[in-house]
């Protein structure tokens, strides 16, 4: 979908749970951002939608520190809009796209283009080699899980189409290949158990790659590397941050010059490309996002608003 009038740009988020017009807590920062800048916002229950209905909620102020924030209530948004909330399953986001499109509501990217960059397997031949090697199933079966392991000869580490259990890194995330299939079974059921109702798609293998360390996470102990979050807009790079806290300087340039030759390959308005750095100082692509749903990891919400509110309207520009 390709969009010609951005004169008007909106942004729409989760709603809290036990009300309404109050943007959900880990929101709230991108919610003010916006609205300082001017895009007309909108909150929706994300409950209501799981039962099939849009409810759609304008707040009438909102108080942040000792600033307030206010937009008429009878302002309703219109138009190009972009979603900045939890991930949905396909056949979700599918019926949140319909329902807005019906009040003249449209998202940045299509439920095409959201699976597009969500699902591993529809990504994954467009940028493999540069990816780690991958093998999945199609559904959620034990058997046929432990039947596509076999075919890895490599240490590995589980997902579904869309995530992983990496801080649950010894049991439910890496699997050893020198360990006997009954260990590697055992890694394959908890991860299964424990996704639960939030599987999707089938079972991913992907082979284990060694990247540059950066030691151990503080809090989950597992072990953490050089990774980039890169998002682009509309084919633009917008925002480059690190994945984990690290000081040392990000060679911007380098992953710019990676990234570029990517972008108009894949298939989506608004995605995030995640690098890890190799151990010999070499790029690889560690997995796609739809834009709307990808945390901001180690970067600072302005800059992220204002790059957009700079590509959209070309009114400021802060440098990634």
């Amino acid at each position: 979908m390709k969009f010609q009038n951005r004169e008007v740009i909106n942004f729409i988020f989760c709603n809290h749970p036990l009300s309404n017009k109050t943007v959900d807590p880990d929101y709230e920062k991108e919610y003010a951002l916006a609205l300082r800048l001017g895009f007309n916002v909108a909150l929706f229950s994300y409950e209501e939608l799981e039962l099939g209905n849009l409810k759609l909620f304008q707040y009438e102020e909102l108080e942040l520190g000792n600033l307030k924030l206010f937009q008429p209530p009878e302002k309703e948004i219109k138009g190009f809009t972009i979603y900045r909330g939890w991930m949905m399953k396909p056949e979700l986001y599918k019926n949140f796209y319909q329902k807005l499109s019906e009040r003249e509501i449209f998202l940045v990217n299509s439920p095409e283009e959201y699976n597009y960059c969500h699902l591993l397997p529809k990504w994954y031949d467009e940028v493999f080699p540069e990816t780690p090697k991958s093998y999945w199933t199609t559904d959620n079966s034990i058997e046929e899980a432990v039947k596509i392991l076999k075919e890895v000869k490599k240490d590995a580490i589980i997902k579904d189409y869309v995530k992983s259990r990496k801080y649950e890194w010894k049991d439910s995330f890496f699997i050893p290949f020198h360990q006997n299939m009954e260990y590697k079974r055992k890694i394959i059921e908890n991860f299964i158990h424990r996704q639960g109702e939030s599987l999707i798609g089938g079972i991913v293998f992907r082979e284990f790659i060694s990247l540059k360390s950066l030691g151990l996470h503080q809090k989950s102990a597992i072990p953490i590397s050089e990774e980039y979050r890169i998002v682009i807009l509309l084919g633009k790079i917008i925002s480059i941050s690190s994945y984990w806290i690290r000081k040392e300087k990000i060679n911007k340039e380098k992953i710019e010059n990676f990234v570029t030759k990517y972008i108009h390959k894949i298939k989506s308005n608004f995605f995030t490309i995640d690098l890890g750095v190799l151990e010999n100082g070499e790029l690889i692509i560690i997995e796609l996002g739809d834009g709307q749903v990808s945390g901001l990891q180690e970067e600072k919400v302005e800059n992220y608003y204002r790059n957009i509110d700079y590509l959209l309207t070309k009114k400021i520009l802060v440098k990634k």
